[in-house]
C-alpha cells in the first residue's frame, strides 16, 4: 500500500468541541494541524501539545477573530508559513455565548449576529481561494 502524502489542515474554531475533534481526526490520519480560535495561547497550549505528542505531527495555533479581515489575512499567512498550506480547510468557527436569553447584552447579540453573517463567511472564503491550487494539486 502506498502511503498518502503528508498534508496540512486548518480547522477554524478548533480549540474545543467538534472543531478539536475534527482536528484530532486529521492529526490521527497524519496531517499537520493549524488550530484556530479566539482563546489566548496559554489556554490552548496544553491541548496543542497533547495532540502533537499523541500523533507525532506538527500542531500550531493561531488566535484570530474571523469577523476582522486583517485577522483572517494573518491566519491565512500563518497557515502558509507554518505548515506550507493548508491543503485542507474546515470552517467550523462559531461564537458561543451561554446564558439565559434575558441576560444577553446588546454586545452579546451583536457578536452573535456578526459570527453568522454572510460578510464573515465571504471574508474567510475570499482568503481560502489562495489555497485552491495547493488543494487541487494534493487531490
Amino acid at each position: 500500500m502506498v502511503a498518502s502524502p503528508r498534508r496540512s489542515a486548518l480547522v477554524t474554531g478548533s480549540t474545543g468541541g467538534l472543531g478539536y475533534a475534527v482536528a484530532e481526526s486529521l492529526a490521527a490520519a497524519g496531517h499537520d494541524i493549524v488550530l484556530h480560535g479566539i482563546d489566548d495561547l496559554e489556554k490552548v497550549e496544553p491541548a496543542r501539545i497533547a495532540m502533537q505528542t499523541r500523533y507525532g505531527v506538527t500542531v500550531t495555533y493561531c488566535r484570530a477573530d474571523l469577523s476582522d479581515l486583517a485577522s483572517v489575512e494573518r491566519l491565512m499567512s500563518f497557515a502558509r508559513e507554518t505548515c506550507n498550506g493548508p491543503d485542507i480547510v474546515v470552517n467550523n468557527a462559531v461564537v458561543r455565548h451561554f446564558a439565559p436569553i434575558e441576560e444577553f447584552s446588546a454586545a452579546d447579540w451583536q457578536l452573535q449576529s456578526t459570527s453568522i453573517s454572510p460578510r464573515r463567511f465571504i471574508s474567510f472564503g475570499w482568503h481560502c481561494r489562495e489555497c485552491v491550487p495547493q488543494i487541487s494539486a494534493a487531490s
